[in-house]
This record gives C-alpha cells, structure tokens and sequence, in this order.
C-alpha cells in the first residue's frame, strides 16, 4: 500500500504594514452650504518673483590616483523592506494618531457644515490647527516621497484652519471659500502620502 506524499506547508505570510487613512473631503460641499448663510447675513497663488540665478559651474578637481583609491564606498541603500519596518515604527510611534486626529477633525467640520452650524465650525477647526501642527512637529515621514505630499498636505490644512477659524468668526465668505480650496489642495496632497505608504506596504 503506497503512501501519498505530504502536502507541502504552506509558508506563513508575513505581517504586513497597515495604514489606516481616511481621509476627508466632503466637508468641502458643507462649506459651500454654509457660505448661501454667510452671504444672507453679511451682504492660488501667484509666484512674481524672478527665477534664481544658476551658478556658474565650477571646474572639476583633479583627483589623484591615491586619493581616489581611499574614497570611502557610498553606503547601500536601504530595500523596501527597510523602509517599511521604519514607516511602521513611525506609524505606531504616534503617526497614526496623528492621521487619525485629522480625520475625525474634518469630519466634524464637513457635519458642521452639513448641519449650518459655524460656531461649532469654527471651534473644530480651531481644533484642526492644533491637531496639524502636532502633526508638522512629530517625525517626518521615512521615505522622501511620502515625506513631500504629507508635508505640502499638512501645510496647506494648516492654512486652511487658519482661514476657517477667522471666516467663520466674522462670517467672512471669501476667506471660508479660501479655507475650502486649501483643504482640497491639502487632501489630494494626503491622499497621494497614503497611496505611495500602500505601494510600500504592498512591495514588502
């Protein structure tokens, strides 16, 4: 009587890097509803200056034979796998959280604009410029792609809490429709950090 041969195991799969976005735009539509309230009750930016100068260039040294033979290698770049074990210390060392914050801020501000409410809209996004800033302080993304879109998303969020906060206290329009262009800009940069943190985790 013959024996059939064991199945293969199956190998284990390996833990990958989970990042949890949810990124909000929706409270934009809110704003524009809030804004036919603001006009009841109340009646991009362009780079001027000059290119930089480029610098002459300088010629090349000359570079002896016994100096280059002690050149130094240039260090191995790190693998994917080295970048996704630092994105995920960074995202449970308090990057998370801080993604989260952003999201339940404007969600609350998207439902504040659904519900016309702009003293509470104005409070939440006073919160959102706190919640921004401690994001601007934690520490930046481990990978230089990811880095620029949160970076230019955090900044122009930062504006846009900014110009939220003033316009709903004095029931400004222009500077709310600012504050909902901003956020806009701000979320397509988030977006873009959260799909290249996706290719990262996916390529591990």
């Amino acid at each position: 009587m013959s024996v059939p041969p064991p199945s293969p195991a199956t190998p284990p799969k390996r833990p990958g890097l989970k990042i949890e976005t949810k990124w909000v735009a929706t409270w934009v539509g809110g704003v524009v509803v809030l804004l036919v309230i603001y006009a009841a009750v109340s009646g991009g930016r362009t780079n001027t200056s000059s290119p930089a100068a480029v610098p002459a260039a300088s010629p090349a040294p000359v570079v002896s034979h016994s100096s280059a033979a002690k050149a130094v290698a240039a260090p191995k770049a790190p693998s994917n796998r080295d970048i996704a074990a630092r994105i995920m210390a960074w995202n449970s060392g308090g990057g998370q959280d801080r993604l989260n914050a952003l999201s339940r801020d404007m969600s609350a501000i998207g439902a504040d604009g659904q519900n016309q409410d702009a003293s509470q809209m104005s409070a939440d996004c006073t919160t959102l410029s706190g919640d921004v800033k401690s994001a601007q302080q934690y520490d930046p993304i481990p990978d230089g792609e990811a880095q620029q879109h949160w970076a230019a998303g955090l900044a122009d969020v930062a504006s846009a809490a900014s110009d939220c906060t003033a316009g709903t206290a004095s029931l400004d329009t222009a500077q709310i429709l600012k504050a909902s262009a901003e956020i806009s800009a701000g979320n397509d940069e988030l977006v873009k950090t959260a799909a290249r943190l996706r290719t990262i985790a996916d390529n591990m």
